[in-house]
């Protein structure tokens, strides 16, 4: 049966990711991709321009992927269940796709594609900005500690998640994130709650 187009692209975005897992940025070319699978690099060619456009398409797949989670945790409306859940979303995101986490925290591809580096600066940017929104809602409700600002808080979050992962990664996959996610999770959690002595 002949595939469609949009599911062949689909199928390269997911050969290169799962390259670039596998062995880094130098064990992404056109034929190996072909390899995986199974079409001929001319077929390649006819689904995108060249590596860059490879490369796009997969920082493409990754915004929609965080997009789809945060529409999850925006339905939610107490803030401190909002991060609690954001936690959880990503570390089991990540457990069930290392290969997303390897390309996500691998510097080394956007490091001399400008436009694919602000892209991915963008995308994490509009995370801190959720986080430090939600957090300062909690603030202001009284339900999160306000003792510090929102956007530090929303770094020590982001920062734990990054390091859970990339302990993970240099373990070649053998770290449980789970078992170590959900124990992090709590404490983070435990940390921003309202210090109840000054209640």
């Amino acid at each position: 049966m002949k595939l469609d187009t949009e599911t062949r692209q689909q199928q390269i975005v997911q050969a290169a990711i799962l390259l670039i897992h596998l062995g880094g940025m130098q064990n992404l070319t056109i034929k190996k991709i072909a390899d995986e699978v199974g079409f001929t690099e001319q077929a390649i060619y006819r689904h995108f321009d060249n590596k860059q456009a490879i490369l796009a398409a997969i920082v493409n797949y990754i915004i929609i992927c965080c997009g789809q989670m945060l529409d999850e945790i925006t339905e939610i409306e107490d803030p401190l269940l909002q991060i609690r859940r954001f936690m959880v979303i990503h570390i089991e995101y990540f457990e069930k796709n290392p290969a997303i986490a390897s390309v996500i925290f691998s510097e080394e591809i956007f490091r001399y594609e400008t436009s694919l580096a602000v892209r991915v600066q963008q995308l994490i940017d509009g995370l801190i900005q959720f986080i430090t929104e939600v957090l300062k809602r909690g603030q202001t409700a009284g339900e999160i500690h306000n003792g510090y600002p929102a956007e530090d808080l929303s770094f020590m979050i982001l920062g734990s998640l990054r390091f859970l992962i990339t302990v993970c990664r240099l373990s070649g996959n053998t770290f449980n994130i789970k078992e170590r996610g959900w124990p992090l999770t709590e404490t983070i959690i435990a940390t921003l709650k309202p210090n109840q002595d000054s209640v």
